[in-house]
């Protein structure tokens, strides 16, 4: 006879024993999960914690290595500047290949740039409008400008993949001279010196944002004139409008418009010729002013340019450069049929002062950043420098 029943739980003492087993069991699963789920989000914290920790390390050694190269290249500096460069040479030529070891970490780029015949733009502090020094400071930076190439744009290569660059025009740059004069120089009236041609005082900024005021007074670092009006639109990127300024202490050697000079001994042939090329002035520009028998002499001087340059850069007998001293850089300027007193004096030196330093170096793949200006004052008979004076720098 088969048993019936109802499908209903059986009860008795079986059934009771069975309720615990199970509701353990499940409990027991239930702080597993959680426990796994904690212990997972904890070390994945303390991984990430612990990669923060080491790339922080490593931003830090990156950081301090890059400063200890700048203390090297400040002992370097005080040298003869000559040898200097002859061994700062080799050492861009390695890192132009590979990078360097250098400590724990590697030593990515050196760059030392001479900074004194660059255009200088705190000499527009202080000047008025019109005078000698302001039209001949005008005439450099057109000179300097006219020569920069403004490259063609994606719609341009778009119409034409062939479309070549183009200079920028004549009121593009009387505009961009105009803003900044009136950035560096103390009031707050407009520069007008081109007719039709406005500066760029408070009044033209007062839309951006955010908002920011002009300077009025001399750049400390060359990158504050990135603020001012018409120096991004017109289309010369950056890098190479950077190349051809620098923001120097002013010069108190004279009143003439010419005060950056060209170190024979260090500057490249190109560097010599387009330096002298862009100081390059009709004297009828200042007719009747006292400068103009140096002009005159200037540009007999920049027909020359070639000659000279090949004089000053030719190699001697060990395959190195001829070291000028004041006596025979006069030597070769006679030879050349320069007359010392017309012009000469105002573009040829044989040191440096300033110098631009960029260094990147890497840490277990972390790379720091540093850039610097330094101040070495020089003796224009020995070339050797008395300190290295950091005048700005930053590290990122």
């Amino acid at each position: 006879m088969g048993i019936w029943h109802t499908g209903k739980p059986r009860s008795g003492p079986g059934a009771r024993a069975m309720r615990p087993r199970g509701l353990a069991l499940m409990v027991t699963l239930a702080v597993v999960l959680l426990l796994t789920t904690f212990l997972s989000r904890f070390f994945f914290a303390s991984g990430l914690e612990m990669r923060s920790i080491s790339n922080f390390r490593n931003t830090m050694q990156a950081r301090s290595m890059a400063r200890s190269v700048l203390k090297v290249l400040q002992v370097g500096l005080q040298q003869d500047e000559a040898d200097f460069f002859a061994g700062y040479r080799e050492v861009e030529k390695m890192l132009s290949v590979l990078s360097q070891p250098l400590l724990d970490g590697l030593l990515l780029e050196v760059k030392v740039e001479p900074l004194d015949h660059r255009y200088n733009l705190n000499e527009l502090y202080n000047l008025r409008p019109g005078e000698d020094v302001d039209r001949g400071r005008w005439n450099l930076f057109y000179n300097v400008l006219v020569r920069l190439e403004v490259p063609p744009t994606e719609e341009e290569l778009q119409l034409d993949p062939e479309a070549q660059g183009k200079a920028l025009t004549d009121e593009q740059i009387s505009t961009l001279y105009a803003a900044l004069f009136d950035w560096i120089d103390q009031n707050d009236e407009d520069y007008n010196l081109f007719p039709g041609v406005y500066g760029a005082e408070a009044g033209s900024y007062l839309s951006e944002q955010p908002e920011f005021e002009v300077k009025n007074g001399m750049l400390d670092q060359l990158s504050e004139i990135r603020l001012v009006r018409d120096l991004t639109t017109n289309g010369v990127p950056w890098e190479d409008l950077s190349k051809q300024f620098a923001a120097l202490p002013k010069a108190t050697d004279g009143n003439f418009y010419f005060q950056e000079k060209i170190n024979v001994n260090t500057a490249t042939r190109e560097e010599i010729i387009a330096f002298l090329e862009n100081r390059r002035m009709d004297p009828a520009q200042i007719e009747g002013s006292i400068h103009r028998p140096n002009q005159e002499g200037i540009n007999l001087i920049v027909d020359k340019a070639e000659e000279l340059a090949d004089e000053f850069t030719a190699t001697n007998d060990e395959g190195g450069r001829e070291r000028f001293t004041q006596a025979s850089l006069k030597s070769v300027l006679q030879k050349s049929g320069v007359n010392q007193n017309l012009g000469a004096n105002f573009l040829f030196s044989i040191i440096n002062k300033y110098y631009l330093v960029r260094i990147v170096t890497e840490v277990n793949g972390i790379q720091a950043r540093l850039e610097a200006k330094l101040h070495v004052p020089r003796n224009a008979n020995t070339r050797m420098g008395t300190q290295a004076e950091v005048l700005w720098m930053r590290v990122y």
